[in-house]
Formats: structure tokens, C-alpha cells, sequence
């Protein structure tokens, strides 16, 4: 099953990268726009997922290679598409400077753009409020665009030494604007130093975006090795993640979850058998349920 939602996760990778193929763009920035794309979407959680892959699919994200932007422009950009810079006010100066150039020249390297009511806040710690993740999405942007950041992950995935610790590097050292440092939104100032992700978001960050993503460039680049090597990985990393699924098939099953891959394949198992009722399609349920009784199958998830 982890196998099975890794492959999952490559071929909703490749539907993207045919899409933006034949929408006749380089390959080149069509694996960063596609690393871009994903990632957004997993900044989000649960609760702003569709609205962060929203965001990132609405960047003209390949206009922007050939300009020498700064990060406050890339800022500008990510909030005004978001909706967030719509009523700013003018006393806050870096809202105003967003603002400015935002209506100056960063619209044009959008296809659109969101209300800032799409975002939800409710019951979530600040920390993980959408204007963070934006700020930090920003700073994944910039790098992207303009420090190899997508060279750097392949880099890192073909050496032969402490392969994990140089990804989680790699995106630990992401610079938000300093702005973000200090501030949870436009109107709300922390009096802490925020850290602008954490440990759990880049470890799940790895595990359902850049291993599927670099097994689909390798696939398609013939790089058996890469492939491999990747899969080895996956199926190596300790679980670093609890969520109400995995606890859940924990008590379940009577097990305890120790490896990415078996967390992964929890996840799968849950949202793709169980709560479907799809017993009779899994070994597990083949063995438990008797075939002549009616059975409730989804009383086996208990929350």
C-alpha cells in the first residue's frame, strides 16, 4: 500500500507535466513550475490545500525566469494573486510597498486571481496561518526561480551521504522577508521569531512531493539509478508524522508505525478501502469479515 500511494502521487505528477506539455512550454521550467505547484499544495494542510494549489497554478510562473526580481517583488506577487493586498492599508508600509508593486507590474505574471475570503484561519495557530505559508512559499519561489533550487534536490538526492539531512537544509534555509519574521498577518505582530516551517512539513514535504516528483524526472529521463535510489529512500525514512489516520490504523491493526512507507501505506489503505467500503477488495478484510454475515464495514474506523 505505501508503494501503491507513492505511484499515487507520481502519476498525478505526470498528468500535470502532459498537461503543461502540450501547452507547449520547456521541460526545463515545466519541472519547476511543477515542484512550485505541489509544493504550494502541501503548504496548505488540510484546511487551505486546494486553495495553495490554486495559487500556484496561477502564476505565470515561466515569464518569470528571464527578470532579475527581488524577493519583495515575488512577495508582491503571491499575496496580490492570493487576494491580500486588496485592502491594505496604507499605514502598514511593507503592505504598501506589496500594493505598489503589485499594480505596477506583478499582475501581469498572473492568470488570474483569488479573494482573500477563500483563505481559512479559523482554528489554526498562527503559525500555520495562510499568510505565513504564503511568505514562505515566496521565499520557495525566489529560489526556485533564481538559485537552483530544483538543481540543488538532484544534487542532494545523488549523493551517497546523509541524503535526508541535506534536503531538509535545503529547505530549512528558505529566507522569508523579514517582515514575516515578526508578523502572522498584515494586522497581527508576533512577539516571538516565527519559524516559517517546521520540521513535520518538510519531512511530509519529502515524502509526498519531491521523491515522487524526482521518480517521475528520473522515469522519464531513463535514469534507472536515480529511480532506485529513490525508492530505497522512501522506503527507509523513518515516520516522522502522526496524524487521525495513522493513530487510527494504529489502534486497528494493533501496530505500531515506524517507517514513512508504512505510514504512507496506512493513508492509503484508509482513504481507498476502508472508509469506501472496499473490504472485500483488501487481504485484511478477505481474512476478517465472514462472507455468509452482513456486515457494517465502516465500523471498523473509530474516531
Amino acid at each position: 500500500m505505501g508503494l501503491k500511494r507513492f505511484h499515487y502521487r507520481s502519476k498525478r505528477i505526470k498528468d500535470r507535466f502532459e498537461i503543461l506539455k502540450n501547452s507547449g512550454l520547456n521541460e526545463n521550467i515545466i519541472w519547476k513550475k511543477l515542484l512550485m505547484e505541489f509544493i504550494f499544495e502541501a503548504l496548505g494542510f488540510s484546511k487551505n490545500k486546494s486553495q495553495f494549489l490554486k495559487l500556484g497554478k496561477l502564476i505565470l510562473f515561466e515569464n518569470l525566469f528571464n527578470n532579475n526580481f527581488t524577493q519583495i517583488h515575488i512577495d508582491a506577487l503571491l499575496f496580490g494573486i492570493a487576494g491580500f493586498l486588496d485592502n491594505a492599508s496604507s499605514n502598514n508600509q511593507y503592505a504598501f510597498q506589496l500594493k505598489s508593486h503589485w499594480q505596477s507590474k506583478m499582475n501581469k505574471f498572473s492568470c488570474g486571481k483569488m479573494d482573500s475570503s477563500e483563505w481559512n484561519f479559523f482554528r489554526l495557530r498562527p503559525q500555520n496561518f495562510p499568510t505565513v505559508r504564503i511568505a514562505y512559499a515566496s521565499g520557495l519561489s525566489y529560489s526556485i526561480l533564481y538559485n537552483s533550487f530544483f538543481e540543488k534536490l538532484i544534487i542532494s538526492l545523488s549523493e551517497n551521504k546523509k541524503i535526508i539531512k541535506n534536503l531538509f537544509s535545503l529547505f530549512k534555509k528558505i529566507e522569508i522577508s523579514i517582515y514575516w519574521q515578526k508578523n502572522y498577518s498584515f494586522d497581527k505582530p508576533s512577539k516571538l521569531t516565527l519559524k516559517p516551517i517546521g520540521a513535520q512539513r518538510v519531512h511530509d514535504i519529502i515524502i509526498n512531493v519531491v521523491l515522487p516528483l524526482i521518480f517521475e524526472y528520473a522515469l522519464q529521463n531513463n535514469n534507472e539509478k536515480l529511480c532506485n535510489l529513490i525508492l530505497k529512500i522512501y522506503s527507509s525514512m523513518k515516520d516522522e508524522s502522526k496524524n487521525e489516520i495513522t493513530r487510527t490504523m494504529e489502534n486497528q491493526f494493533h501496530i505500531k508505525i515506524k517507517k514513512a512507507i508504512e505510514s504512507q501505506g496506512a493513508i492509503h489503505l484508509h482513504n481507498f478501502y476502508c472508509v469506501k467500503g472496499k473490504c472485500d477488495f483488501c487481504n485484511i478484510g478477505k481474512n476478517v469479515f465472514v462472507k455468509d454475515k452482513p456486515v457494517d464495514y465502516l465500523r471498523i474506523i473509530l474516531y
